[in-house]
């Protein structure tokens, strides 16, 4: 069986897992669940160019796993940079409509702390993983790509909620 649909199938119960656990938390405040999508797009985005600059590189020979320290650093740097920039351009639109949603205007700082933090983190996965997959010998053109993806959404999906949940008490109007 291919390796891609078998992970992307396991990712999707562990998503539909990780949902249920927070449950409670979308229950009180149904509007959390609207911005999951921009979340795990986000750092999906951001950890697939990060991969896609690795495998890239492995491949062109321009990269070796000497060379991840240094890459490190930089495709953070760019995580972080892409997801302020966007965590403060939603956390604003989202504070200014929260009312409008049943939810306080912390609801946008909520929202732009995690993209902020899921694109960071996107980035750092998006350089360790293929690099972990050339260490113990699998192709990471062929891994990385679905192992990434369901790795990201399941981390940005729990990082969100689970900062959701812990200012639940300031985000409910």
């Amino acid at each position: 069986m291919p390796v891609g649909p078998l992970t992307t199938f396991f990712g999707g119960l562990l998503t539909i897992l990780i949902q249920y656990v927070f449950r409670f938390s979308t229950d009180q405040l149904v509007a959390i669940t609207f911005f999951i999508p921009i979340i795990n797009g986000l750092s999906g985005n951001v950890g697939m160019q990060s991969s896609t600059i690795v495998v890239r590189g492995f491949a062109t020979g321009d990269i070796n796993l000497a060379r991840i320290p240094q890459l490190l650093p930089r495709e953070i740097a760019t995580g972080a940079l892409i997801g302020s920039t966007f965590g403060v351009l939603c956390g604003g639109i989202t504070a200014l409509f929260a009312s409008a949603m049943n939810a306080g205007p912390m609801l946008g700082l909520v929202v732009g702390i995690s993209i902020s933090c899921g694109t960071t983190l996107a980035a750092l996965l998006g350089v360790l993983l293929p690099a972990a997959c050339k260490k113990v010998g699998i192709d990471p053109a062929v891994s990385a790509g679905p192992f990434i993806a369901t790795l990201l959404d399941s981390t940005a999906l729990m990082l969100y909620l689970g900062i959701s949940t812990s200012m639940m008490h300031y985000l409910q109007t």
